[in-house]
């Protein structure tokens, strides 16, 4: 009986490990299981918001009720390789300027014919129509420009590759597993922090962010 409470013991905390790895909980580097997103006190005028979309290259990942100033998505587990492409040539400029400007060299990716998308999520409000765009980050300038930054990216990987190493200015250190990843592309790095170069993309959460949600309106 003792030895049965005992593995029933470990189970129940294994259980309550994998589910907190689910979500953007501040931790190092969940990749792979990033599969569950509860957003909270959304900054921006945000009454107007009725539900909230989710997709990946047109596919529509998950939906949500916007209320009590926030939402969760659950993401589907797949995502169809039509929705994906080349991580050398998905559209990054839509989420980062400084990446789709700066480019990711094939040298520094671990296999080349990974597929990958970024999640894309899209206001809408009560007659269904998009009115804007949410996305999770830090804006250390306090304006809502690109400017000073910490942009968070939940990207979908179809199978296990990474990105290491420099080019330029800019630094690499991404493992991405098959599922759901978060990475965080951080501009212009405070001083003294955790980086020494002007641009870094990394599966490991800065430890000086401040991450909040935004909703950027359409007008």
């Amino acid at each position: 009986m003792k030895k049965l409470l005992n593995l029933l013991t470990v189970a129940i905390v294994l259980s309550v490990i994998f589910v907190a790895c689910d979500k953007e909980n501040g931790g190092k580097n969940d990749n792979g299981n990033a599969t569950t997103i509860n957003a909270t006190n959304v900054v921006g005028a945000t009454s107007n918001i009725a539900t909230v979309k989710a997709f990946v290259g047109g596919f529509e990942v998950a939906s949500s009720k916007y209320q009590n100033n926030g939402f969760t998505l659950k993401l589907k587990k797949t995502v169809p390789n039509e929705s994906l492409g080349y991580v050398t040539t998905i559209d990054w400029k839509n989420i980062c300027s400084w990446l789709w400007w700066k480019g990711i060299p094939y040298r520094l990716i671990s296999d080349q014919s990974s597929f990958c998308g970024i999640l894309e999520i899209y206001a809408y409000d009560n007659s269904d129509r998009i009115i804007g765009n949410i996305s999770l980050g830090e804006r250390r300038d306090g304006s809502s420009d690109y400017g000073d930054y910490i942009q968070v990216c939940y990207v979908y990987a179809d199978k296990d590759f990474s990105i290491n190493g420099v080019n330029e200015n800019c630094q690499f250190n991404c493992s991405f597993k098959k599922g759901w990843n978060i990475v965080y592309l951080c501009e212009y790095p405070t001083p003294g922090g955790d980086y020494q170069y002007d641009w870094v993309m990394t599966s490991t959460k800065p430890s000086n962010a401040n991450l909040k949600w935004y909703y950027n309106s359409n007008n």
